[in-house]
């Protein structure tokens, strides 16, 4: 089963086009591309459907994006606009109730912005809008997952709901996301204060990938996906990490492939794991990853955590 653990879809009144455009100037500049139309115009489902199904993808999880405070987003400060710039549950729960064979719903909240009703939208997230799980953005919304009086009443609730959290614990270019809530350490004392509670660093904590897998290495309960990690880094960096991971502990049965869609798209990605990295590791004489270790990660982990299997 190959299942897309990470990916968003957005509505261009919704996710704000000047939030979009700011997290990916960066990496455009870099390259010399313009920016693309599909950053201001929203997600064209069928589109990415169709995308998903192309690539043989079995299951994809669609991201709700927490809503927040109002804040500016843009880097040209003609064009700067105030926006909440999120995704709400409803809209996740109202794409994949048409496509059920496909996707899977990964809702949010913020325990900053949504303060005594927090757990209220958790119970309704998950037992009315069928969330799979519930994914924490502590850097955007400006808090430490490790904070006490915030988050661990969320956990708490968590395990009551059998659900996993899956928490962005990484860099992201937005401005108005503060770094100092990004290290994946800050996971370290909720590990060791819920040890049933399923918890997921997205992105492999990018770039603190090595602190990622001492984390994982660390606590059972504790997972990575490798959604905007494998989109940025050169593949033979991607290949020498992933054979680096095992000697710290984290093991391939830890790693959930995701795409970050439409960071990138499904068939690009897949050929990456697939071709790019076997074809790699023989030219430069490193043992292949094993294809049940590769099919663990690309959809056996995510099927076992979320009962697929």
């Amino acid at each position: 089963m190959i299942i897309d653990s990470h990916a968003h879809v957005s509505r261009s009144d919704w996710a704000s086009p000047k939030f979009l455009e700011e997290v990916i100037e960066p990496s455009v500049r870099a390259s010399g591309q313009p920016i693309s139309p599909v950053v201001y115009e929203g997600t064209d489902i069928p589109a990415m459907m169709n995308d998903y199904r192309t690539a043989g993808v079995d299951k994809v999880m669609l991201y709700a994006v927490a809503p927040r405070e109002p804040r500016l987003y843009g880097r040209d400060p003609k064009t700067r606009e105030i926006s909440e710039a999120h995704v709400s549950n409803d809209y996740i729960a109202d794409v994949c109730s048409r496509y059920p064979d496909l996707t899977l719903p990964v809702m949010t909240v913020n325990p900053r912005y949504e303060g005594a009703t927090v757990l209220g939208e958790m119970e309704r997230a998950v037992r009315e809008l069928g969330a799979k799980a519930i994914k924490l953005y502590p850097t955007y919304n400006h808090y430490r997952p490790d904070d006490r009086e915030l988050c661990w009443p969320i956990y708490s609730k968590a395990l009551e709901l059998n659900v996993p959290i899956i928490v962005h614990q990484s860099w992201t270019t937005l401005v108005d996301a503060p770094m100092k809530y990004q290290y994946p350490a800050q996971l370290d004392d909720v590990a060791r204060d819920f040890r049933e509670l399923v918890l997921i660093c997205a992105h492999f904590g990018v770039p603190w990938i090595e602190e990622a897998m001492c984390l994982v290495g660390k606590h059972t309960n504790v997972y990575v996906d490798m959604s905007f990690w494998a989109t940025i880094e050169e593949p033979e960096i991607i290949l020498r990490h992933l054979l680096r991971c095992p000697r710290f502990g984290c093991t391939y049965d830890r790693i959930l492939w995701g795409t970050d869609f439409p960071v990138t798209p499904p068939g690009p990605s897949l050929e990456i794991f697939r071709e790019t990295l076997p074809a790699l590791a023989a030219r430069l004489g490193l043992d292949p990853i094993p294809s049940n270790s590769l099919d663990l990660m690309l959809g056996g982990n995510a099927a076992r955590i979320y009962g697929l299997a």
